[in-house]
């Protein structure tokens, strides 16, 4: 398989760490011909190395005309977080992070500095316990925690709590609708929940990815909504559902891009693997790290083997891929987008080699 050169352009640059990891992939021969080949279970596991699928014969990396590499901005330790998983930012441009290891949340104001007051109030009878997911609806931030979801005000003063199942992710509408995507644990489990905001469940719909072992695991999924829309977008495989508010399927279309591609096969193939020996139902590659909507576009961010922002329209074509050679194994959790000055950025919370937030920025394109 070799790409057409003349619809391609190649960077030299961002060569030099993917010539490294692509060799890691090993994919599956075939395997993407039809839907139930992803979703069945007659999975091949005969395998393959497809080098010239990232190269062109200048040994550069292959990037399509639709990607635009994306300038570097300032990165910012942050301390108190050594193992971050999600954030939110508020509309006077303070970050919240939600955090692991210490089981709590931090705040940064817009220069970047840690909130004290704010961790001290969180801290306060050890309240948290699993925190994950962020909102921010009317100045207060609601955690999704273990089992419930916890409402703070912007100052980290508990509020009040309400009682869920265990959940992925979250999001609220501007009516206080939230909607929760249910840890999968049967295949009539569905892929979301929507409840009041006193905690009463009003509605449930989805089907999950049917497969016969690590349900859970590969069910895992971002939750999202843009207008009237709910996104699902599945962090496994390249796949994205959107549903009414009403809980209505409106369509299914998947992320097309080679990187993607190969990660998927390797996913396909851990799959068929797990299938006659359960010691291999692990270790699958997260595709779509995390996902965010900014005006009216869904943003899906990938990091390995390079740092890629997938910005995708209304129909589910990709229209952007902005990316970065970051020379080392980068693990972004989770992305904030605004604009300013027709230049789209992006700061992406990693955790990987370090716990970090780091700025990027490209001009937009219309």
């Amino acid at each position: 398989m070799s790409p057409r050169q003349g619809d391609d352009h190649s960077s030299a640059g961002a060569s030099r760490f993917a010539r490294k990891t692509v060799l890691g992939f090993w994919i599956v021969a075939a395997c993407l011909t039809s839907a139930p080949a992803l979703f069945g279970q007659k999975v091949k596991i005969d395998v393959t190395t497809l080098d010239d699928l990232f190269f062109n014969e200048l040994k550069n990396l292959v990037m399509p005309k639709n990607a635009v590499e994306l300038a570097k901005g300032p990165s910012l330790n942050i301390t108190g977080a050594p193992a971050p998983l999600r954030m939110v930012m508020d509309s006077a441009g303070n970050i919240y992070i939600s955090e692991a290891k210490k089981a709590t949340v931090v705040k940064l104001n817009s220069a970047g500095i840690p909130d004290e007051e704010f961790a001290g109030n969180v801290a306060k009878k050890k309240r948290l316990t699993n925190p994950r997911a962020l909102s921010i609806q009317k100045d207060m931030l609601l955690v999704l925690d273990q089992e419930r979801i916890v409402v703070c005000d912007l100052s980290g003063k508990f509020v009040n709590s309400l009682r869920i199942p265990n959940a992925d992710d979250m999001a609220i509408d501007e009516n206080g609708s939230i909607f929760v995507s249910p840890s999968i644990t049967d295949p009539r489990n569905p892929l979301v929940e929507t409840y009041t905001m006193q905690g009463k469940k009003v509605n449930s719909f989805g089907s999950p990815l049917n497969f016969r072992h690590s349900l859970g695991e590969l069910n895992r999924r971002s939750l999202l909504l843009n207008g009237d829309m709910v996104y699902v977008v599945f962090k496994f495989f390249p796949v994205i559902r959107k549903y009414s508010k009403n809980g209505e399927f409106i369509e299914e279309f998947r992320i097309e891009d080679n990187f993607i591609r190969i990660k998927e096969e390797f996913n396909l193939k851990r799959l068929g693997e797990g299938i006659a020996d359960p010691a291999k139902r692990f270790g699958y590659a997260e595709i779509i790290s995390s996902a965010s909507v900014f005006d009216g576009l869904l943003y899906a961010i990938s990091g390995y083997p390079l740092l890629m922002i997938y910005e995708i329209g209304n129909n589910g074509k990709v229209k952007t891929i902005y990316w970065k050679d970051m020379e080392e194994i980068y693990v972004p959790k989770d992305l904030a987008i605004d604009e300013a000055n027709n230049e789209i950025r992006f700061r992406v919370l990693r955790g990987s080699p370090d716990s970090i937030l780091d700025v990027f920025s490209a001009h937009r394109r219309r």
